[in-house]
């Protein structure tokens, strides 16, 4: 939406010379795009009515407004889940070298400042992927200066953690006041403004004490901060990210970020804190703005407005205020006032509804009727889909209508006849009316005019479609159109629907009917002007994600870049459970109920199963609170593939233990074998005052007779130097420990038994 949005964190340049002109630097200060972004002169009406070529659009009773904005989103995070965070494909970042032609009127799109990566102290990275790393106000100066010289629009800091990293609390702080003064100093010399990643409160404060323009989430500032930004509101402004909070903790869960796993690591209460805070920024007039984190997967692109709500609802702006928020708020974030948040020509929208009645109206996606930029219109009035209608007028299969925005609904039948044996395919959802209807007017607010949904794979013969140029042979084939069993009532059916397709498990299509340029009411409302629908007959939608083997030979012909996992989550059932010590989730456990704390160390590749056997056998539970952890990449304790471990990491885990709130242990007894040993050692040596005892265990007799003990340790040495298979260890193990029955009438028990040994 119009007039623009703040890109965050993106490489949103392209290394060519930049279109826009040199301009101010705080907030209220005026700047120019240049000559092509101005209005366009309009002609007097009586004249324009009169010009044949124009076209005149009839929309009373509806409300011509000011575009909209946004101040934080990610354009090139793809609306993906944290495991895709930072795999950013080649396709984004060519769509991004177009921010300066399109501020500069040369293509169409919205207008948008753009930062690079974000720049973060080395080990102080939210995602690698999408940070350019700087230490000291040297190499930050220099790491400025080439983004300069690229043509970006904004400098981001990152001065603060993320509790959904795992790694790094919210409550972390990088960046010294050298550094933070040296990058103001930097940008501002270069005209480029400065932003910044703050959620703790000395680093919000740091902002508005060295000049950070922009700053971005400041929910934990304190009163101090509050008193020191409202005396200087007129050179910041604050971009919260609401939305980003309300999703994460209520509606990440589809996307394997549970509640509690956003209760557990904080963001519940950050979330409330949040809303206090931006209550009393509103109170005190600092500007505050809308701009939700948009680019995850639960804060998809396209939904920009939700945040806008989110205002009204949560921090108790007026809709009047929150208007003006979004419009002159972020006319003012751009430095164009003088231009944006304003009702004037080439410059609105037009919206089916009354925002001040009902701020809701902005999210509805068919209740913007008209997008003007630049005296241009951009709404979008594809068949379908856009995407969908882009690649199918571009496959010579379709001779129909030439351009990408057809006026009208394109409606075909199903028949049933099978006669081809190259088909597409594609999951769309089904629309089944429980009552008939004839020049039926749709006046439900979500559109879909009640009756209920089903899945539905719409299969096409191509080559049909191809020779007979018109659909209806094409898609009507016998089994053409398989769909669910199931018709799942309106009624109980969220409003945003996901719609994925997948062939021999590989995911082929997935999108979601917020996609849809036109509702199932307005289908049904043009179908119903010249058909009787009868009841049980069912609708299918258009494709939320184009079709699905066009996607295969996309993903087939492009190799899929790799991506370290931030953590091995799996083996934990995501973390739950699991407590956070120095950013890292451990596995603790408590045996006992005793006064006296026993703390055991694990050796290398054991559990905290070793100790069990030991406490149960000596009833230490009786008189000792027994605490044992997994170490890193043990048990059930997480750990990353780019993680180092080493001596000091070790033993600050035991330390972090020793200190939480939970444990706060004064003085406690080290109970450790081999490798748990040594960090027990160095423990002792850094912590003395902690350690009452130290008990190094070494290792226990052998259970077995002296010949078996020592057959054992050499049939060890042989798997250590040539493996299990090669040693002949597991063909003679496996061979020992089946009897000869089974051997006989269950086969599948050896192999299995050898498979082990082998895994």
């Amino acid at each position: 939406m119009a007039p623009g949005i703040l890109v965050n964190g993106d490489s949103g340049v392209n290394g060519i010379k930049s279109h826009s002109s040199k301009r101010n630097l705080n907030p209220q200060d005026d700047l120019r795009f240049g000559l092509k972004l101005k209005p366009r002169t309009v002609a007097k009406v009586d004249e324009l009515q009169k010009n044949q070529r124009v076209r005149i659009t009839e929309r009373r009773g509806r409300t011509l407004m000011s575009g909209l904005g946004d101040a934080h989103t990610h354009f090139t995070w793809n609306n993906s889940a944290l495991d895709k965070l930072g795999d950013v494909g080649v396709e984004e970042h060519t769509l991004m070298t177009a921010k300066d032609y399109i501020n500069a009127g040369d293509i169409p799109g919205p207008r948008y400042l753009a930062n690079g990566k974000e720049m973060a102290v080395r080990k102080g990275e939210l995602a690698a992927g999408i940070t350019v790393f700087a230490d000291g106000p040297l190499e930050m100066r220099e790491v400025i200066r080439h983004h300069a010289k690229i043509g970006v629009d904004q400098i981001k800091l990152s001065m603060s953690g993320e509790e959904i990293t795992y790694s790094k609390s919210a409550q972390d702080s990088y960046y010294t006041d050298e550094e933070t003064a040296a990058c103001v100093d930097e940008a501002h010399r270069l005209d480029l403004r400065l932003c910044s990643h703050a959620r703790v409160r000395d680093r919000v404060k740091m902002c508005v004490k060295h000049g950070v323009d922009v700053v971005y989430h400041a929910n934990y500032i304190d009163e101090k901060g509050m008193d020191t930004l409202e005396k200087n509101k007129h050179k910041h402004v604050v971009a919260p990210g609401i939305n980003w909070l309300w999703a994460t903790v209520y509606e990440a869960a589809p996307f394997r970020y549970s509640f509690e796993n956003a209760e557990a690591v904080g963001y519940m209460k950050e979330l409330q804190i949040a809303i206090r805070a931006l209550k009393e920024m509103h109170h005190r007039g600092i500007t505050v703005l809308s701009g939700g984190n948009y680019g995850f997967a639960w804060t998809p692109h396209g939904t920009y407005a939700r945040d806008i709500e989110h205002f009204v609802k949560l921090l108790d702006f007026t809709l009047m205020e929150l208007i003006i928020a979004a419009l002159a708020g972020v006319a003012k974030l751009f430095m164009e006032e003088d231009e944006l948040g304003k009702v004037r020509e080439g410059y609105v929208i037009l919206v089916d509804g009354d925002p001040l009645k009902d701020i809701a109206v902005l999210q509805e996606h068919d209740k913007l009727n008209m997008i003007t930029i630049n005296g241009r219109i951009h709404k979008a009035l594809h068949r379908d889909l856009p995407r969908h209608q882009k690649e199918f007028n571009k496959s010579g299969y379709d001779a129909s209508d030439k351009v990408d925005k057809p006026s009208h609904q394109v409606i075909f039948a199903k028949r049933r006849t099978n006669f081809t044996q190259s088909l597409d395919y594609e999951g769309k959802i089904g629309s089944r009316h429980w009552q008939s209807r004839l020049r039926h007017r749709r006046k439900e607010r979500n559109g879909s005019c009640g009756g209920a949904y089903k899945i539905i794979n719409d299969v096409t013969a191509r080559e049909k479609q191809r020779d007979y140029k018109q659909f209806y042979i094409a898609k009507s084939a016998d089994t053409f159109c398989p769909m669910g069993r199931i018709a799942v009532p309106a009624s109980q059916v969220p409003k945003v629907l996901r719609v994925q397709t997948h062939v021999n498990v590989q995911k082929r299509q997935d999108g979601t009917t917020e996609d849809l340029i036109f509702s199932v009411g307005s289908l049904i409302k043009t179908l119903s002007e010249s058909t009787t629908l009868q009841p049980g007959g069912v609708l299918a939608t258009g494709t939320p994600a184009g079709v699905g083997l066009f996607e295969v030979s996309i993903i087939e012909s492009v190799s899929e870049a790799s991506s370290i996992p931030m953590y091995n989550l799996d083996i934990s059932c995501d973390g739950i459970g699991l407590a956070k010590i120095n950013y890292k989730l451990i596995n603790i456990q408590e045996v006992g109920s005793g006064t006296e704390p026993i703390v055991y160390v694990h050796g290398l590749g054991g559990t905290i199963e070793f100790h069990r056997p030991l406490i149960s056998a000596a009833g230490l539970s009786e008189f000792h609170i027994s605490i044992l952890y997994d170490l890193e990449g043990h048990g059930l304790t997480l750990t990353k593939a780019s993680s180092v471990v080493t001596m000091d990491s070790l033993v600050s885990y035991l330390a972090g233990i020793s200190a939480s709130p939970k444990y706060n242990i004064k003085s406690a007894t080290l109970m450790s074998p081999s490798l748990g040993g040594l960090i027990a050692l160095n423990f002792a040596l850094a912590h003395p005052s902690l350690v009452k005892k130290l008990i190094l265990i070494g290792p226990g007799p052998s259970p077995l007779p002296a010949a078996a003990s020592e057959a054992t340790l050499k049939r060890a040495a042989a798997v250590c130097a040539s493996g299990m298979q090669a040693s002949g260890v597991a063909e003679a193990v496996s061979n020992a420990a089946t009897s000869e029955t089974s051997k006989k009438l269950n086969p599948l028990a050896l192999s299995a038994v050898r498979a082990s040994l082998l895994s």
